[in-house]
């Protein structure tokens, strides 16, 4: 608890909601896929085999919307430099 503390600087119940919030949104995708992503180890979590796989391919998909939002944002520019002229 001092280590989370020193990290998050808060109450202490802020810290436990924020670890909830945390908790909840680790499971969501677990329960959405009928797997575990995770192996819990109290009190320790780390990643299965395939959470492994998955975070590739979420690190691929963040990848690819950045990607797509720096293409639209040039497009926009270019779009409003050929209006100015």
């Amino acid at each position: 608890m001092i280590r989370a503390e020193w990290q998050h600087p808060g109450s202490r119940a802020t810290i436990a909601q924020d670890a909830f919030n945390l908790a909840a949104r680790i499971k969501q995708p677990e329960d959405e896929l009928g797997i575990d992503l995770f192996i819990r180890e109290r009190p320790r979590l780390r990643l299965h085999a395939i959470g492994w796989a998955f975070l590739d391919y979420g690190a691929t998909l963040l990848d690819l919307a950045n990607e797509a939002r720096r293409s639209a944002t040039d497009s926009k520019r270019y779009r409003d430099l050929e209006a100015a002229k």
